[in-house]
């Protein structure tokens, strides 16, 4: 009997510490998904859903899987292909109205175009997920085949997207986290985008690139996209383990495979 109380207490005594580690590091993601069924299987048939050219060029899972040092979502199952002039997907999660939501995801591209705005390929949006795309992020390619990542809250205009310069390399795996803060009034919430951060570690101090069309209307997030757009501006990708969160440590921490 005393043996058995013991084990009670010990198991009591585990949970509360496990409770507080989570409250203390940061609430567990809202969604994950590592593309972790398999090759060739749809996303659509992996609970994802289509909300644009459903069936055409259908978003499939492709082998191997991205990898990322550091990150809880590295070498884990496959990842998503993406070419252009396809289907969109997206997943939903608990519908969020204040605070700010974070959105990781790991890309590799091996070919973008070569124009003033290229393609946008991740977002967020509402549940449902309707036309308003926010934090849209970008890429695009200079004649030396060097990479440019951009940022919008909504915009898809040269005027409206905030670029990092050419530093970024085709057939290089990438981690990318979007931030998207929800402040109070109309039309003022934030977005940052976080390239290559280092892991494991807090917050940067400041974003890569920040949008600066702020005056877009606002959302609350509750779903996110893969966008495969045209032959003209859109990137050819591999996107992999997605996380979605409210805090830098719920989409960056976590139990890394080894």
């Amino acid at each position: 009997m005393k043996t058995a109380f013991t084990l009670r207490i010990f198991i009591s005594i585990a949970a509360i510490l496990a409770a507080t580690t989570t409250a203390v590091s940061g609430q567990a993601p809202l969604l994950v998904d590592n593309i972790d069924y398999p090759a060739a299987s749809l996303l659509v048939d992996n609970g994802w859903a289509a909300h644009s050219g459903a069936g055409t060029n259908s978003v499939a899972a492709v082998s191997p899987g991205l990898e990322y040092s550091g990150y809880p979502g590295s070498g884990i199952g496959n990842a998503a292909g993406m070419t252009v002039s396809g289907e969109d997907v997206h997943r939903t999660f608990a519908v969020q109205s204040n605070g700010s939501v974070y959105a990781a995801v790991l890309v590799n591209l091996s070919e973008a175009a070569i124009n003033e705005v290229g393609g946008y390929f991740f977002h967020l949006s509402p549940d449902p997920i309707g036309t308003a795309f926010r934090g849209r992020v970008f890429a695009r390619k200079d004649k030396a085949g060097n990479i440019a990542f951009g940022l919008s809250k909504a915009g898809t205009s040269a005027a409206t997207v905030s670029f990092t310069g050419f530093t970024y390399s085709l057939n290089t795996t990438y981690l990318l986290v979007l931030k998207y803060t929800i402040v109070d009034g109309e039309a003022n919430d934030t977005v940052e985008l976080f390239i290559n951060p280092s892991l494991p570690g807090g917050e940067p101090g400041s974003a890569t690139v920040t949008a600066s069309d702020v005056s877009a209307s606002d959302i609350s997030v509750g779903s996110f996209a893969l966008r495969q757009g045209s032959t003209a501006t859109s990137p050819t990708l591999r996107a992999d383990g997605i996380r979605i969160g409210t805090s830098w440590a719920s989409v960056t921490e976590g139990t890394v495979k080894p």
